[in-house]
């Protein structure tokens, strides 16, 4: 099955995201340019703004779009 998970969230200039596994950040996606690894490196955030965030865990591939 395909697993894809779309949110909007607001986000602010100077922080960093990843996407964790069950709320424990000793296992999380990250990593550069859309681009997933396990445990890869936090994701910055540029602006502050709303962000549409897609992550789709079986391409290892996420987008982060501002609104």
């Amino acid at each position: 099955a395909h697993q894809m998970w779309v949110v909007t969230a607001n986000l602010t200039a100077g922080g960093n995201i990843k996407f964790r596994l069950n709320h424990d950040s000793g296992t999380h996606l990250g990593g550069p340019d859309g681009s997933l690894s396990l445990n890869g490196a936090n994701i910055p955030v540029d602006a502050t703004g709303s962000y549409k965030i897609t992550l789709d865990v079986n391409a290892n591939t996420y987008t982060i779009t501002k609104q």
